[in-house]
């Protein structure tokens, strides 16, 4: 299901700060003036890296990330520490 609220431009509550454990792809939020943002380009963002996790993406599978001063949507499972999967399979 399409979330709406996801495309405001901003970042209130910060769930919990996160360091990439390696490089992920990442859909720039483009801000739009007053209404709500929308879907930009591509990017890598690198290993290493400290992102703030806003809450909820633009559907169930994504959450809202800020890194810099810009703002993204990731997947959930690219979020997951590796060792889970591991220790799951």
């Amino acid at each position: 299901m399409w979330n709406d609220r996801a495309f405001d431009n901003n970042c209130d509550t910060i769930v919990r700060k996160l360091t990439l454990p390696k490089q992920i792809s990442a859909i720039q939020m483009v801000p739009a003036g007053n209404t709500h943002g929308k879907l930009g380009l591509i990017t890598q963002l690198p290993c290493g890296a400290t992102v703030d996790i806003c809450g909820d993406g633009f559907n169930e599978r994504t959450a809202k990330i800020r890194y810099g001063q810009g703002y993204f949507f990731v997947f959930l499972q690219d979020l997951q520490d590796p060792g889970y999967f591991s220790a799951t399979a």
